[in-house]
């Protein structure tokens, strides 16, 4: 998966190169999910997959998996990232 234009190894590397329209997209395509049972991130497939379909909280509920603070900015959630 790739994020920014970077190519994504971990949740880690997303949240460095984190884009919120590019996650939205990734998760309607199923890319997201592929991404996270590719780096053994099944937790996080099993809670994506339990997010109801048209959910008004799909981006809390996303950052909330990812372990992202919703107040924080693309730019923030990037400088945050370890």
């Amino acid at each position: 998966m790739t994020m920014n234009g970077k190519k994504l190894r971990s949740v880690s590397d997303l949240k460095r190169n984190f884009a919120i329209d590019e996650l939205i997209d990734s998760y309607y395509s199923g890319e997201l999910e592929y991404f996270l049972k590719e780096t053994g991130n099944l937790d996080m497939v099993r809670k994506i997959r339990n997010i109801p379909k048209n959910n008004a909280f799909l981006l809390i509920r996303l950052y909330e998996i990812l372990g992202i603070k919703p107040e924080l900015s693309e730019e923030e959630v990037r400088a945050s990232a370890v």
